[in-house]
């Protein structure tokens, strides 16, 4: 499902092991994307193309807990160096002094040393072995600023012809990386891929090679696209859940693999304790909320919903679109909104649904819509009101084969014996 993608890598790379005159110069590679849909995969088949007759590749994953560690991800590439046998004269004892350091982010003139010892030792390294570098760096937005600046810095002086960077981010992250895509960019030295989700036709066939025979139920197969949406991870992650009998071809998310877990906890750690509300506010609704709507479930003032509303959209949580009923925000994977509708507690669902049941409720008597019961009956039902998710049903089949049909009675019938039933039981 990556080929196109893994061309545009093995072309670049071609280009930067070249020996003879080149027509154009190679470009670093930053893979952008969201968590889960397959970055890091990629990466991992790149790296299988680096001949180490050609080139040294040095491999680092950059983690959440090590974004405050100063200089951190430059002190494990060197010490990989060393492991491969290559003579940088950066000594061990120096290696613990600069990372001894890590809580002075301020100290310009040490981040200057560092930045010119670590192009030293690789213009030392490129010289003595006539070999390029290869550096992938995964999950760049975890990266410390310092090392992002000495990356770039590092790439801008060495040059294409020396070093080429390949490296991949979260999307949803970028702003986080700004000190090492600008100055990339500035002097065009950076080609961003944006990798997306897979689509449903190569969904199918990951699915079926995954789960041989699963051809026969394209049913099942049609649900599992449906309910991960193309993430990579999600897709395989789903199928070893129903192989392992985790789920049944209902598809009904209640127990979530380790993995998927960790990418949605990882994503939500970024958010302050108003996104979570909001979040949780949007996981109830089965398919899209207006702002008046988040307002009648959450109690938070109108300016901070619409803030956090704002920071979840450009985190790609949610996105927006227009509804009849006004503009409606609704979760980029619906897997997300499974996992966080199932840590609410029972009374969270049950008074959430029921306040936005109520509000729903004062607004049909505003202006009654038919389109509005649906959604009133799965409310009152998911809060255990029971006499009014009939009433709702009731009302709704009545209007929509009135309209349509014309075989149900009189609505002034209905609504004479409706009264009649309320009283019986209220009696």
């Amino acid at each position: 499902g990556r080929t196109d993608e893994l061309y545009r890598l093995k072309r670049e790379l071609r280009c930067f092991l070249r020996t003879s005159p080149r027509e154009e110069d190679a470009h670093s590679i930053l893979i952008l994307g969201e968590a889960g849909v397959g970055k890091s995969s990629l990466l991992k088949e790149f790296e299988q193309y680096v001949s180490p007759q050609q080139a040294i590749l040095l491999h680092y994953d950059c983690v959440q807990s090590g974004e405050g560690l100063y200089f951190r991800p430059w002190y494990e590439i060197c010490m990989q160096m060393q492991e491969k046998g290559l003579e940088t004269d950066f000594e061990a004892g120096y290696l613990d002094q600069f990372l001894s350091l890590s809580g002075t982010r301020n100290d310009e003139f040490f981040s200057a040393q560092m930045g010119l010892f670590i192009e030293c030792a690789f213009r030392k390294v490129v010289e003595k072995y006539h070999r390029r570098i290869v550096l992938v760096f995964d999950d760049l937005q975890w990266m410390d600023v310092s090392s992002q600046r000495l990356l770039a810095e590092l790439v801008c002086h060495m040059g294409s012809k020396n070093i080429l960077l390949a490296g991949a981010c979260r999307s949803d992250c970028c702003e986080k990386t700004k000190d090492l895509i600008i100055p990339l960019e500035k002097y065009d030295l950076l080609m961003k891929m944006e990798l997306s989700r897979f689509n449903q036709e190569e969904s199918r066939e990951i699915i079926i090679h995954l789960m041989p025979g699963l051809e026969k139920n394209p049913a099942l197969v049609e649900k599992i696209y449906r309910i991960t949406e193309g993430n990579g991870l999600f897709l395989t992650e789903t199928v070893k859940l129903f192989q392992n009998g985790s789920v049944d071809e209902t598809m009904e998310m209640h127990n979530f693999s380790p993995g998927m877990v960790n990418i949605i906890q990882s994503r939500l750690l970024s958010l302050d304790e108003n996104d979570r509300r909001i979040l949780e506010a949007l996981s109830i609704q089965t398919e899209f909320m207006t702002l008046e709507d988040v307002k009648a479930t959450v109690r938070m003032a109108e300016l901070e919903i619409a803030d956090s509303l704002d920071h979840l959209l450009k985190a790609r949580f949610i996105y927006e679109r227009d509804t009849e009923f006004g503009t409606g925000y609704s979760f980029v994977h619906r897997l997300i909104q499974d996992y966080i509708y199932g840590t609410l507690t029972r009374a969270r669902k049950e008074t959430s649904h029921r306040l936005l049941a109520e509000y729903l409720e004062g607004e049909l008597q505003k202006n009654p819509r038919v389109d509005r019961y649906p959604y009133l009956v799965y409310h009152f039902g998911q809060c255990g009101q029971i006499y009014k998710m009939y009433q709702y049903k009731l009302e709704y089949f009545i209007s929509f084969y009135t309209i349509y049909h014309e075989v149900y009675p009189d609505r002034n019938e209905y609504v004479e014996g409706s009264a009649f039933w309320q009283q019986q039981m209220t009696n």
